[in-house]
């Protein structure tokens, strides 16, 4: 199995006794097939909703990790847009760097990702 962020590893524990068989094996095999082949990077999102509904996206299409870079905005959790998807990511924030851009991308290239970014400028 993926290795599992400590948030998602605490979410699991508490459910297990809650959970039947069957769909605690439904979790295991969602979790597996999440990818950190490719990692979602935000930077300096301005309003929160925007940056958890793209946390819902990731989620949803099953990329595990979700990078926030924060410069000018920090991020704060918006649970109603987020719906929970939060707590099954795993969040790397990057906020203490002199420059958390250059930061985070110098990261991402040393694990070995190639960077490819958007912008609705």
């Amino acid at each position: 199995m993926t290795k599992l962020s400590k948030n998602i590893q605490d979410c699991l524990d508490v459910l297990t006794p809650l959970l039947t068989q069957s769909r605690l094996e439904k979790f295991e095999r969602v979790l597996e097939k999440r990818t950190r082949h490719v990692v979602m990077v935000l930077e300096d999102v301005y309003q929160s909703r925007n940056a958890s509904a793209v946390m819902r996206s990731a989620d949803g299409l099953g990329i595990q990790d979700v990078h926030m870079i924060e410069s000018y905005n920090v991020w704060s959790k918006n649970q109603s847009v987020s719906k929970g998807a939060s707590r099954w990511l795993t969040l790397h924030r990057h906020l203490d760097a002199a420059d958390p851009h250059a930061a985070a991308i110098a990261k991402l290239r040393a694990r070995g990702y190639r960077i490819v970014a958007t912008s609705p400028h």
